[in-house]
């Protein structure tokens, strides 16, 4: 009977503006582009940071060394009909204590209304542009000197699928004051991320034989994860969790992209793992109880990246380890796009067609 076997490889890469380095001890020129997520419950004001609890002092240090941050607030019992504004007002002004680039502050702020519409103030928010109360253009100082009781307020951006940023929403907040109470949020970033991993082998003619090309589309901030796998470990399911008698790899042949992106200004970050896991060799299955055990052998390429893309790169190609003795590389293809699928070129594109 063969003993298992698994060879594993793998190379980690910086990129950044087309420029590759794995070598061991080289220095990644884009290692500061970090992005630190907070996350506020609207219900109850608990915070985390980088997903770990952190009292609003702790917030406060944990941010100063920050370079950029994602921030997302919600209801997450959907209970309360109304929350309080200065929950949200706290948060905003320790990053901007923070000193933190306006640029580099990305907000998903959301609070379903569940008032009827002629009992709050509606406030429109228009990215880069005016605000409205209740359908009348107004300015912030406007705003401070109405003196507004009883009635909740619904902040919202408009249009919808153009993203505030939050010095705009920070500064509409500081006019109406920590002491109002919100009915409705809807500050949402309606921008996806595509990636794609090509993992190929180079041909002599200049083709290229793709080994295996996932692709995923997710929220930046969010992990994602995708498999195109097969199961041969011989069972109709495969458990979750530690398997003892390692038949792990045989239930994923196939390849398995995991990766989270970060709109980080004007870059995009995009870090992950590919792994592909090729069966080689299978024999002598037994039944330990009515659980399919085999001793195999097989390669599994393991494709782990680190990649900043700069303005005007979606794509970056670099080396792997060899495959069964071939070279073999992955090429890793990344795009911002809104919900139609269009990216910010082709909206652009768009829009001047449009144009008289």
């Amino acid at each position: 009977m063969k003993l298992f076997s698994t060879v594993a490889v793998g190379l980690l890469v910086f990129l950044g503006a087309g420029k590759v380095s794995g070598e061991e001890g080289a220095k990644d020129p884009y290692a500061h582009l970090t992005q630190d997520s907070v996350e506020l419950d609207l219900d109850t004001g608990n915070l985390k940071f980088n997903d770990e609890p952190v009292s609003q002092e702790q917030l406060a240090e944990r941010l100063q060394p920050s370079y950029s941050v994602s921030l997302g607030a919600a209801s997450y019992s959907g209970k309360p009909p109304v929350v309080s504004s200065g929950l949200l007002l706290s948060v905003l002004e320790l990053i901007d204590h923070a000193g933190i680039d306006p640029a580099l502050v990305r907000i998903n702020l959301y609070l379903q209304p569940q008032l009827k519409r002629n009992q709050y103030h509606h406030v429109e928010v228009e990215r880069n542009g005016p605000t409205y109360l209740n359908g009348s253009k107004v300015t912030a100082v406007e705003l401070a000197e109405k003196q507004f009781k009883g009635s909740p307020f619904v902040f919202e951006q408009v249009p919808k699928s153009l993203h505030v940023g939050y010095g705009q929403v920070l500064s509409v907040l500081r006019a109406v004051g920590s002491e109002v109470e919100l009915a409705g949020l809807n500050f949402v970033d309606s921008e996806l991320v595509t990636i794609e991993a090509q993992v190929y082998q180079p041909q002599s003619d200049k083709e290229r034989d793709v080994l295996s090309a996932p692709k995923v589309t997710t929220k930046p901030g969010n992990d994602a994860l995708i498999k195109v796998v097969q199961n041969g470990s011989g069972r109709k399911t495969y458990p979750l969790g530690t398997d003892e008698i390692h038949q792990e790899d045989l239930a994923n042949l196939g390849i398995r992209l995991a990766a989270k992106p970060q709109i980080i200004g004007d870059h995009l970050r995009v870090s992950g793992v590919a792994i592909l896991t090729k069966m080689q060799d299978r024999e002598g299955v037994f039944m330990d109880g009515n659980i399919p055990v085999a001793s195999y052998s097989c390669s599994k390429l393991v494709v782990p990246f680190s990649v900043v893309f700069p303005p005007g790169t979606d794509t970056v190609d670099f080396s792997a380890a060899k495959v069964d003795g071939k070279e073999t590389r992955c090429q890793l293809k990344a795009e911002i796009v809104d919900s139609r699928g269009m990216t910010r070129k082709q909206r652009e594109q768009a829009r001047a067609r449009a144009r008289p």
